[in-house]
């Protein structure tokens, strides 16, 4: 038999999920403080941001890499507190189980810290060591076709075509943003010392457009200080706005879309009493929406034999986008903490991780945990603390959703001390798509074989089974759809496999 694939050029393609991972993976590395910054007397705190990553897919994997910046939190010699921002590079490897890559692969990671730990070796060097976690989603490019091309006459040949509304998700990464801005302090005195800075994006506002997706936010900027006389720190917070337009080749305004933001590359300094910030922010957008494709299901020859290759594909389809933030609020006692009573509060900062999306009664359910690291101060000492609480989102989502790619960050948070227990007041951005999946049998090839013998008889009457479709009893005897209509007075107003075609059909003369 000549075998025709289907799996050449045909310009319609469909993203089919091949690869929905979370891979966990250990980075460490040696860090040598620069002179100018002051010896470590004790570690408090390393807070680590990734930066978005760049992807390359080969056949049987996808690398995903690029830089983590470290703010490394201690005390010196002088009791003081002081901040090394430290750089290194990551890359995690990402296995692809399909055998058949279509196309090619395409897919995204979004990469966090899921922990961050120091140990001090030497008074000027320190050894990081940060587990990433790496929520991977790759597709596999699968191009659908009809064009089944034989030396068989076309007029000979029934097809069954087919529609399916699948999701073309675009996505891109902004260019880096810079934004400056000024902060005049309530003590405008010249002795001001800046300690560390900490910026975090929250997209208030996305809308797509031709061939580019629009996003508008803050950036909550937190400035830690003290006086260079000793005094205890203080931070002072500022809202920087911005608006970008990131282009994104196939974008449309019938796109829904999401976008999440890091700060990188940030410059804090004093100037005659001004705090002057400089921040770089980079944006990070998706969109989708849904593309109506069409296929073949099948097909036959009604002059020869005919055999038909399949395969079952669960097409994704776009149920809406969202970026949304709330407020966790919530509390345990001192001692479940394990934190002395007679500490004060110097710093607080935070992290939100998701856990689990539940989909039902048309609500989504967004579940996660919010990790929150503590500065204390007692008798001039200086500890750190970490404590966590759960948290729960909730939005409409469309009928038929099944699943949920999301993300959470802690914009800015709060701790608090109330009698003998320790609270936390978060604001927590949250961003994401929903989808849905319909499976599909799409036709591969077809091959076609020897001539059919004719028939004995001028009429055969089929009375068709209760799961016979048009469709299934003009295979079974090799005839065309029309003739079987034409012979029958049937009705054309269904597709031929639905099970409405014989809606009502007693028998049928073939």
């Amino acid at each position: 038999m000549e075998k025709y694939n289907s799996y050449a050029e045909q310009g319609a393609f469909i993203q089919i999920p091949v690869c929905d991972k979370v891979i966990t993976q250990e980075l460490s590395g040696d860090f040598t403080l620069p002179d100018y910054q002051p010896e470590i007397k004790r570690l408090l705190r390393i807070t680590a941001s990734v930066l978005p990553a760049s992807g390359y897919f080969g056949t049987s994997d996808a690398e995903f890499s690029g830089n983590i910046d470290y703010y490394v939190l201690y005390t010196g010699s002088d009791n003081e507190v002081y901040c090394a921002p430290l750089t290194a590079e990551y890359s995690v490897s990402v296995p692809i189980d399909c055998d058949d890559m279509g196309a090619g692969f395409e897919g995204s990671a979004h990469i966090v810290s899921d922990s961050v730990s120091g140990r001090v070796v030497a008074p000027r060097k320190l050894s990081i060591r940060c587990r990433l976690k790496t929520n991977a989603h790759i597709y596999s490019i699968v191009p659908l076709g009809g064009d089944f091309g034989s030396d068989v006459d076309p007029a000979a040949v029934e097809k069954l075509n087919g529609e399916v509304n699948a999701a073309r998700i675009y996505r891109a990464t902004g260019e880096i943003m810079r934004l400056n801005d000024e902060i005049i302090p309530d003590s405008r005195s010249a002795d001001i010392r800046v300690i560390c800075a900490e910026g975090k994006v929250m997209i208030n506002e996305v809308n797509s457009n031709a061939g580019e997706v629009n996003c508008r936010g803050d950036v909550h900027m937190k400035v830690m200080m003290s006086k260079e006389n000793g005094s205890e720190p203080y931070s002072v917070v500022r809202k920087m706005p911005f608006s970008q337009n990131i282009p994104i080749e196939g974008v449309s305004f019938d796109c829904n879309a999401y976008a999440s933001g890091t700060v990188s590359e940030l410059s804090v300094s004093v100037e005659e009493g001004r705090i002057s910030i400089d921040a770089g922010v980079i944006i990070q957008a998706e969109a989708q929406k849904n593309e109506n494709i069409g296929y073949v299901k099948d097909m036959y020859s009604t002059v020869c034999d005919t055999e038909c290759e399949y395969r079952q594909l669960g097409v994704p389809v776009a149920k809406g986008s969202f970026n949304g933030n709330f407020t966790l609020s919530d509390s345990l006692s001192l001692e479940e903490a394990g934190i002395n009573p007679a500490s004060g509060i110097v710093d607080c900062t935070g992290t939100a991780y998701v856990e689990d999306c539940a989909h039902e009664k048309g609500k989504c359910v967004i579940s996660g945990k919010g990790k929150f690291n503590l500065i204390l101060e007692r008798d001039n000492e200086y500890s750190t603390n970490e404590i966590e609480f759960p948290f729960k989102y909730e939005l409409d989502c469309p009928e038929g959703t099944v699943g949920t790619d999301c993300r959470a960050d802690v914009i800015s948070c709060r701790a608090r001390l109330d009698g003998e227990r320790i609270g936390i007041d978060a604001e927590i951005a949250i961003c994401g798509r929903n989808f849905g999946i319909e499976n599909i049998s799409a036709l591969t090839a077809v091959h076609f074989g020897e001539q059919l013998k004719g028939s004995c008889g001028e009429y055969v009457i089929c009375f068709p089974a209760k799961d016979d479709t048009l469709w299934s009893v003009a295979q079974r005897y090799r005839t065309h759809i029309s003739s079987l209509i034409d012979a029958n007075q049937l009705s054309d107003n269904c597709s031929p496999d639905a099970p409405a075609s014989l809606e009502g059909i007693n028998y049928l003369i073939i």
